[in-house]
């Protein structure tokens, strides 16, 4: 008999937060390594390859790896279930593999991957591969509840590939099939170290469950159900993808390509809060929908996001004003024209709070048809807006990686509301007040982030120096904030003294242990 644990979500989002938080420490700093390691050239084919199969994939994906999560977590005990989608993922490998083969033979590599030789293809499609089979081995612990010791292992993995990282770096000459090689072995770090967690909890990653053709059949008819009315959109958004990364490549090169990735990764900060609440936010949506409790999925919407988007403002308005002195520190002088593209790449991951909580409900609740007319249609705009900034001057602004993150951050607000509209029209939410929320809270916390910045030049000169006052004068301008305009978070003023007054004692008890 499984083992199927249910922790309570608060402490399963502690324990993903704090390891989520961990994590993009310890990504920030190996990415500032790897990008010096590798420099702008390497660093930005390596960017755009990987952009390129993580799109590829998502093609193939089309929601099945929500579909499975989903519907794992509403039946843990299902192994057929696993074993199933294990097959999928073994013949999307297979199919992709044969391409590049033929693509080699045939010779037409390098108008698919410019300028790219054929072997960081393969490595990159072997990444793309590895980085897919890692998230659903997460998707398969988190259903069962293990989230608490899949990021114990996760905070372990993370500080060993910093060491292993040093050690490539000392060892070896910049090579991008080297820095391949180290992705590969932190990735297998992982799943490994996950796959031990589970068979601990007798929770078999890869059962025999004897899958007969009958089965089979069963499985595909309710995965299709599920993802067919995205299909469309998924091969549009892959499209899309990589249509964006390929004419990236075609006139802005390695270096617009190296500039951009620099300017996503750090950017990605900002959802680091809601990244870990979304597989746990879906599994509770999840539920609630199947037990028809609409009351709890009404109060665990309009709890959540304004929270959640009030704390993606608080990084990413400190990262657009800061963005010249963190792209000093990390890439270096080599990245200085990159400054601009991540003052704008800083307010992307804003909305995408809303994004991911609102696709959390579209398909927890089996509402994949409306998601799809939505992603459709914001592609196809999405595709002319990228053609005009990115295309060189004659039919097109010549912007480069500045002209795909403009992009990219008005297609995520556009795109982004709308879902929100039809998601508080579904559970009874106000919209406009969502809309309202939105407005508001960014001007007050962006405020804060310049008033802090001007305070800290005023007292420091260094960048770091700089940075380090900015964010200190920031948290408390911030913490004054949400204490005088509590609704920025989404909560009452009593509500708000509630948390304090339990944190408190939480504090005192601490304090009295260790006296003790």
């Amino acid at each position: 008999m499984k083992t199927i644990v249910d922790t309570k979500l608060s402490v399963r989002y502690g324990y993903k937060l704090a390891a989520q938080i961990l994590s993009g420490g310890v990504a920030l700093l190996t990415s500032s390594i790897a990008i010096r390691f590798l420099g702008p050239g390497r660093f930005g084919n390596y960017v755009f390859l990987t952009a390129f199969f993580t799109s590829t994939l998502d093609f193939f994906d089309s929601g099945t790896s929500l579909g499975f999560y989903t519907k794992l977590s509403q039946r843990p005990d299902d192994s057929g279930l696993v074993q199933f989608y294990w097959l999928f993922t073994a013949g999307i490998a297979t199919l992709l593999s044969a391409v590049i083969g033929l693509c080699a033979i045939l010779g037409i590599h390098q108008y698919i991957w410019p300028q790219q030789n054929v072997i960081f293809v393969a490595l990159a499609m072997a990444w793309g591969l590895l980085t897919w089979f890692s998230q659903t081995v997460n998707k398969v612990m988190d259903a069962h509840g293990l989230t608490v010791g899949a990021e114990r292992m996760r905070v372990c993995q993370k500080l060993l590939s910093l060491l292993m990282l040093g050690a490539l770096v000392y060892w070896t000459s910049p090579s991008l099939g080297a820095y391949f090689a180290y992705q590969y072995c932190i990735i297998g770090l992982m799943v490994g170290s996950w796959w031990y967690v589970l068979k601990r909890h007798h929770i078999p990653l890869f059962p025999r469950s004897g899958m007969d053709v009958q089965r089979a059949k069963h499985y595909g008819a309710e995965f299709m159900a599920y993802s067919l009315p995205i299909a469309t959109y998924s091969l549009l958004a892959a499209g899309a993808g990589i249509a964006d990364r390929w004419l990236l490549q075609r006139f802005g090169g390695d270096i617009q390509q190296a500039f951009f990735g620099l300017s996503q990764q750090v950017s990605a900060i900002a959802v680091l809060f809601t990244s870990a609440m979304v597989p746990l936010f879906m599994r509770e949506v999840s539920r609630a929908w199947a037990a028809a409790d609409k009351d709890k999925l009404r109060d665990m919407f309009e709890s959540h996001l304004p929270l959640f988007y009030s704390i993606a403002v608080f990084f990413a308005a400190f990262i657009c004003v800061q963005a010249g002195r963190a792209v000093a520190i990390l890439g270096g002088a080599q990245f200085a024209n990159s400054a601009g593209t991540l003052s704008l790449m800083a307010l992307y991951p804003i909305h995408q709070v809303y994004g991911q909580l609102c696709g959390a409900v579209f398909f927890a609740t089996g509402k994949t048809r409306a998601y799809r007319n939505i992603g459709i249609i914001v592609t196809i705009l999405g595709l002319f807006a990228t053609v005009l900034l990115l295309g060189p001057k004659g039919y097109g602004l010549h912007l480069g990686a500045r002209g795909l993150a403009i992009k990219m951050v008005v297609v995520q607000l556009f795109s982004v509301n709308l879902m929100l509209f039809i998601c508080t029209r579904t559970i009874d939410v106000s919209f406009l007040k969502m809309l309202a929320h939105q407005c508001w809270s960014f001007v007050l916390i962006i405020s804060c982030s310049l008033l802090a910045s001007l305070s800290a030049t005023a007292v420091a000169s260094s960048n770091w120096a700089v940075l380090l006052a900015s964010a200190a004068i920031y948290g408390v301008l911030f913490i004054g904030l949400v204490f005088c305009i509590p609704q920025l978070i989404g909560v009452g003023r009593s509500t708000l003294m509630e948390h304090f007054d339990r944190v408190k004692v939480a504090t005192n008890r601490l304090i009295l242990r260790e006296s003790a």
